[in-house]
């Protein structure tokens, strides 16, 4: 029998000045998240948001709250990522201000062009190893201008490599790291550390930037270490095809090797050569991608046009999952109503999601708005074979977790009660067992973590909950015959 969503547990951590969207990860015993806040309990800011990071096991218990000394700075710090590898926790973000013991690359002198003197407000990345996960401690922490130029890097995305046992970081950057020719004006840079926090190498270069602005990256690795990046462009990058929409979700597969006393990046391929995702003449971005356990790759993003083969919905903008080879070539592609807010149920627009593989299995979670600007989070699980939904899910703020329905098997999903309050773009991580969403309500000051379990449905659920979702099971199929 299929397994469908299933609320576990939620725990809430309030805080002062909560914004941002937060970042969680998952290991076999423990979920980790980060989020920006104010002072909590005896973890004090510097009146500034800063990092805070946490601890919850997977029944929903708080285990710890943490934020060393040495990660404030005297500026907020903004963008956290997480990535756990190596027994240990990794975090990055940005900050428009320095580290104890650091300099902020806008006040540093460098050789590379594009500086023009100091800049004020320029924004730079941090990254953190923090080790010993049942009582945290902070390994090591950099802010140094191997990662950061004199101008502006934000949107750190980390992500530990378990092929070659290494931690990658992809961001923006508006100037030149290591003196690299930028090559448009924003532009993407991947990294390579070592688990001591040592640079093994980055790059900057054409074959994964074009002239304009390159952004919004998200990346990860195959069981080879091969990595994949995809990102939004508003111009063609060398060896692409030419841009369908006003923006472009790219995907280029890159690996690095040793020649002699250099490491030499090269790319296997990118996307736009091999395989058409893009809706023409529309606004196609916010990309993430994930690598299944079988190699293959699915990539989601949004646009509010029609990619080839799909159906766009009335509302402003679709949710689109793909599913890739390993060699780029297109295995299917869907823009489905089931997918997205439209008018078999309320208008809503489809804003930003994260796609994460377990096994061979897919699931997303997305944040949207109805056309009275109430969010919503929702939530799909994705055939690998196919992309065909599976089922949809809608969790909210007052815990009526009422959306169990197999889409495929019902017809159109229906919607649950939304949560009239103010969200952040939620993010998930999965195991083996559980689905665990972070997701900040500013309405409230509180960071939501959801623990989400598949079980077989209408399995220990209460009574009013089995005849709500067979009062609409039957409605859809009474409906559907006349």
């Amino acid at each position: 029998m299929p397994l469908y969503p299933r609320a576990e547990w939620t725990a809430s951590f309030p805080t002062t000045d909560l914004s941002g969207n937060p970042a969680i990860v998952v290991d076999l015993s423990r979920a980790y998240f980060a989020c920006v806040g104010g002072s909590v309990g005896s973890l004090a800011a510097t009146g500034y948001a800063s990092i805070l990071v946490g601890c919850v096991d997977l029944s929903g218990n708080a285990q710890w709250l943490f934020r060393d000394p040495r990660m404030i700075t005297s500026a907020t710090d903004t963008q956290p990522t997480l990535a756990i590898g190596d027994g240990a926790l990794f975090v990055s973000y940005t900050t428009v201000g320095a580290i104890p013991g650091a300099t902020n690359g806008k006040n540093t002198f460098s050789f590379c062009g594009n500086c023009g003197g100091p800049q004020a407000g320029m924004e730079d990345i941090v990254v953190a190893r923090i080790d010993n996960l049942i009582a945290p401690t902070l390994t090591w922490i950099r802010q140094d201008g191997y990662l950061n130029s004199c101008n502006k890097e934000t949107a750190p995305q980390l992500w530990y490599d378990t092929a070659i046992s290494r931690l990658l970081l992809a961001y923006e950057c508006t100037g030149a790291t290591l003196c690299q020719n930028p090559v448009g004006t924003i532009n993407l840079v991947v990294a390579a550390l070592d688990l001591s926090g040592g640079l093994s190498w980055a790059y900057q270069g054409p074959l994964l930037n074009g002239p304009g602005n390159n952004r919004s990256p998200s990346l990860t690795t195959d069981l080879s270490g091969n990595i994949y990046i995809a990102y939004t462009i508003d111009q063609r990058v060398q060896g692409g095809a030419t841009l369908q929409g006003t923006t472009d979700v790219e995907v280029v597969k890159l690996h690095a090797h040793v020649e002699g006393c250099n490491v030499v990046v090269e790319r296997s391929w990118i996307l736009s050569a091999v395989s058409t995702v893009n809706a023409a003449g529309a606004i196609n971005g916010t990309p993430s991608i994930s690598c299944s356990a079988t190699g293959d790759l699915c990539l989601t993003f949004t646009t509010t046009g029609q990619v080839p083969s799909g159906t766009q919905t009335s509302a402003n903008r679709d949710i689109v999952f793909v599913g890739l080879h390993t060699n780029g070539t297109l295995q299917w592609i869907q823009q489905n109503p089931y997918f997205n807010e439209d008018t078999y149920r309320y208008q809503s627009v489809d804003s930003s999601q994260t796609v994460r593989s377990c096994g061979s299995v897919i699931y997303t979670i997305g944040h949207a708005q109805d056309v009275s600007g109430v969010d919503m989070l929702l939530m799909w699980r994705s055939s690998p074979n196919t992309g065909d939904p599976e089922w949809f899910y809608q969790p909210n703020s007052a815990q009526r977790y009422r959306t169990y329905i197999p889409v495929a098997r019902f017809g159109t999903p229906f919607a649950a009660q939304t949560t009239n309050a103010l969200l952040s773009n939620p993010t998930m991580a999965v195991c083996s067992s559980i689905m665990v969403v972070a997701v900040a309500n500013y309405t409230t000051g509180e960071l939501w973590i959801f623990g989400i379990s598949e079980q077989e449905p209408y399995s220990n659920i209460p009574a009013f909950e089995y005849f709500l979702q067979s009062s609409k099971i039957c409605e859809r199929k009474c409906t559907a015959c006349g």
